[in-house]
């Protein structure tokens, strides 16, 4: 997930003021939202059947990172939404609604990460190993 974020993020290297670069964004926005639900769902299903076998520390962590998933599945609706708006009635995307979209995608990269390294502690650290 965290190579094709970045692979689209390197292709939004366009002008942001520019109705394409706002066309590929929303396409982009749209796309994702709809991957990233099913991604956090498959997630905290393995979550769920591995609980029992984390540490309280560990389980900690897997709760704060579900509450991620919330909190960017509720952003990510608010910028498809403002774009699609925005799109929609010709106007250009304000700056700030742009710069909300690729700091999402930043912030998704960032929560990745780490939940890579949650999969590593609970293998290779509470389980001492595969």
């Amino acid at each position: 997930m965290v190579r094709e974020i970045k692979t689209e993020l390197d292709r939004l290297q366009c002008d942001p003021g520019s109705r394409e670069c706002q066309v590929l964004l929303f396409g982009l926005v749209q796309a994702m939202r709809e991957r990233l639900k099913r991604h956090f769902e498959r997630e905290e299903r393995e979550w769920n059947q591995h609980a029992p076998t984390f540490d309280a520390s560990t389980k900690r962590w897997v709760h704060l990172l579900s509450d991620q998933h919330r909190e960017m599945e509720r952003q990510i609706d608010l910028v498809h939404v403002q774009l699609e708006e925005c799109l929609g009635s010709g106007e250009s995307v304000p700056p700030p609604c742009d710069e909300r979209a690729r700091a999402l995608l930043r912030d998704l990269t960032t929560h990745e990460l780490s939940e890579d390294r949650v999969f590593q502690r609970s293998i290779f650290e509470e389980l001492d190993g595969l």
